[in-house]
């Protein structure tokens, strides 16, 4: 056992203890930074992200209501005489509004990683733990709440306002076929995200984009990040905050969804099977760990 709490005074809060990360842990940047600063830049990052999750709402609305296959077969005749004519073509357009919606939130983890490392997180761990809590919240209210509203409420607003009191029986009828755009949404990440996982694709992206931002660099420059982007010889560390939160949203759409409709568990047990497979084998085999955190993204 390791010891983390001394009375050393009568008054609590005159000395906080934690235990030490390990020195690969440690953004040793930050180690600098007092308490006053770290609460100061802490609450201007949590302001941030409260500005960001509002403002946010608006291009997630945009898309969720522009690209779902309802609004797409009414203003194009052409994709709605496409879907009715074929299956494959129908079942693409599905998922067209997941995966602009996969596209906009994969712009946040970097940059709640970044603030993170500016309001001064002592250790990796922390700023992991914290970018997870954010990216999530995102997710839940951006991907979740947001598509919700906009399948379900807006479709009925007009008969809710027309007649107040038949809107739960509106909405009972209406929020069970947005489980539709969920299944696509799981069924896109288990068929195409997990894949793409798997063969590096992002990786092999990353690298070609560097090559041609930076195609004089030498072959010691290759082997470190450059504005973000690896060689896919050099993968670096596996993005908890990131899967994490992204794994924890689909846990969220099961549990709310599976009592209006079951067959969401589908695409969820084949999400998690196949994700189970892909991540082993690229935690085992592919990704570099740059720090240990002793269990505490995992505490029991």
């Amino acid at each position: 056992a390791v010891a983390t709490q001394v009375f050393h005074a009568e008054a609590p809060g005159g000395l906080v203890a934690t235990p030490a990360p390990e020195p690969r842990d440690v953004i040793w940047r930050n180690i600098g930074f007092d308490t006053n600063t770290r609460a100061t830049r802490g609450a201007i990052a949590d302001c941030l992200v409260v500005l960001l999750l509002v403002f946010y709402v608006v291009p997630v609305t945009l898309v969720a209501m522009a690209l779902s296959e309802t609004a797409l077969c009414d203003r194009y005749s052409s994709i709605n005489n496409l879907v009715k004519s074929s299956f494959i073509a129908d079942a693409f357009v599905k998922t067209i509004q997941p995966m602009a919606l996969v596209g906009i939130m994969l712009l946040l983890p970097p940059l709640f990683l970044g603030l993170g490392v500016w309001q001064g997180c002592h250790s990796w761990t922390e700023n992991t733990l914290l970018q997870m809590s954010r990216y999530y919240s995102f997710q839940i209210i951006n991907v979740l709440l947001v598509t919700t509203i906009s399948g379900s409420v807006v479709n009925s607003i007009e008969e809710i306002l027309q007649e107040p009191a038949s809107t739960f029986s509106l909405l009972g009828g209406s929020l069970p076929r947005v489980c539709a755009f969920f299944c696509c949404y799981v069924f896109m990440k288990a068929f195409a995200g997990l894949p793409l996982e798997l063969c590096r694709g992002v990786a092999a992206a990353q690298q070609t984009l560097k090559r041609l931002i930076y195609p004089s660099a030498t072959q010691q420059d290759r082997k470190h990040a450059f504005l973000g982007l690896r060689d896919i010889a050099g993968p670096g560390w596996f993005s908890f905050g990131k899967y994490g939160a992204q794994d924890l949203l689909v846990v969220v759409v099961m549990m709310v969804y599976v009592v209006m409709s079951p067959v969401v568990l589908v695409p969820g047990l084949l999400f998690f099977s196949i994700g189970s497979v892909v991540y082993r084998h690229q935690l085992l085999f592919v990704y570099e760990p740059l720090f240990e955190s002793g269990g505490v993204l995992w505490a029991r």
